[in-house]
C-alpha cells in the first residue's frame, strides 16, 4: 500500500520525482534522490521508519495513511468525518442513549460485519462512551463495504 499512497500523495503535491527528492533533502538534510523515490513507489525498496515519518510530514499526510492503515490523510480529515457522523447519528446534540436501541444497533452492525476479521478488546473500548462505540462500528462497517466494492470491481475487471 505504501508505494501506491506515496505516488498519490507526491502527485497530489504536484511534485516530480526530482522535485520530491530535492524538497526532502532541503527539509531533512537527507540523501534522497529521484531513483530512491522511484524505488519506493515501485515497491523495489522499503524506506526506514524515520524516512516514512519525514515523507508524511513533508507531504502533509499521516504515516498511517501512507502505510495503508487508514484512509484519512490527516487528523483533520478524520475529525471532519467524525463530526459528520456525529451530526448524522446525533443530530439533536443529545447524549442520552436508549440502551436497548444501542444494543440492537451494535448487534445489527456486527451482523453486517460478519466474515470480517475483527476483535473487540475490552481494554480498548473502556474509554469509549455509547456514541463513540456506534461511530467505531460504523467506521468498521464502512471499511468492510469499501473492501467489498473493491473486490467486486476487481472481479468485474478480471471478467472483462
Amino acid at each position: 500500500m505504501f508505494p501506491k499512497r506515496l505516488r498519490e500523495a507526491r502527485k497530489a503535491a504536484e511534485l516530480t520525482l526530482e522535485e520530491f527528492a530535492e524538497k526532502y533533502n532541503q527539509m531533512f538534510e537527507g540523501g534522497m534522490n529521484k531513483s530512491t523515490v522511484s524505488k519506493y513507489e515501485n515497491d523495489r525498496q522499503n524506506p526506514a521508519g524515520t524516512v516514512v515519518a519525514n515523507i508524511a510530514e513533508m507531504l502533509g499526510v499521516t504515516t498511517d495513511y501512507l502505510l495503508g492503515k487508514t484512509d484519512w490523510k490527516s487528523p483533520e480529515d478524520m475529525e471532519r468525518q467524525m463530526a459528520e457522523w456525529e451530526s448524522k447519528y446525533n443530530p439533536n446534540g443529545k447524549l442520552a442513549v436508549d440502551v436497548k436501541k444501542l444494543e440492537a444497533r451494535i448487534k445489527d452492525v456486527m451482523f453486517e460485519l460478519r466474515g470480517s476479521q475483527y476483535a473487540l478488546f475490552d481494554e480498548v473500548f473502556d474509554y469509549l462512551d455509547d456514541d463513540d462505540m456506534i461511530i467505531v462500528l460504523e467506521v468498521a462497517k464502512q471499511l468492510r463495504a469499501k473492501k467489498e466494492r473493491q473486490s467486486q470491481k476487481g472481479a468485474e475487471e478480471q471478467v472483462e
